[in-house]
């Protein structure tokens, strides 16, 4: 689920703990009771809304986001059953082994240099498939990078102000 969908669905639980129903948003809002759940429905409102409902609901829009924080946890750990199967795909531990490699030097290295990582993870990959299609598959990644990822314009420096 998207963050923003999520962040919707906890707003609508502290809602419903509150007792606050959609008629009581909308008379808040100055809107209709239809158009409060079609808001609701599409997940979609401008920041002043979901403002204004959480200062209905008596609360900050920070503590409804530190609410939706723990259940979109990062997974800390594997279960057996996933260590197993990562162990036992190859491929797999290719890709994440480059991806350790490539995480802590994003913050050292433009992102658009760390393709370099990628291409030899590829072609060993695509090694496993046979020798021509291996070949052939690093190739084409290697020439598409500058069209999927073009590399970022540099920007003009102003001198001076006016």
């Amino acid at each position: 689920m998207a963050r923003s969908a999520v962040l919707v669905e906890t707003l609508k639980r502290e809602l419903r703990s509150r007792d606050i129903t959609y008629a009581t948003v909308a008379k808040h809002l100055g809107m209709s009771e239809a158009s409060v759940k079609r808001m609701f429905a599409r997940k979609e409102f401008t920041l002043s809304r979901l403002d204004r409902i959480c200062e209905l609901a008596g609360m900050e829009f920070s503590e409804l986001a530190r609410l939706v924080a723990p259940q979109d946890a990062v997974i800390s750990q594997l279960t057996p059953e996933q260590e197993k199967e990562f162990v036992g795909n190859h491929k797999l531990m290719l890709v994440a082994l480059c991806t350790l490699i490539i995480y802590p030097l994003k913050h050292i290295a433009p992102v658009a240099s760390l393709a370099v990582v990628y291409l030899p993870a590829v072609l060993v990959v695509s090694l496993t498939w046979g020798g021509w299609l291996g070949v052939g598959t690093a190739v084409v990644s290697a020439l598409t990078r500058p069209v999927t990822r073009p590399y970022p314009e540099p920007k003009s420096l102003q001198l001076g102000s006016r």
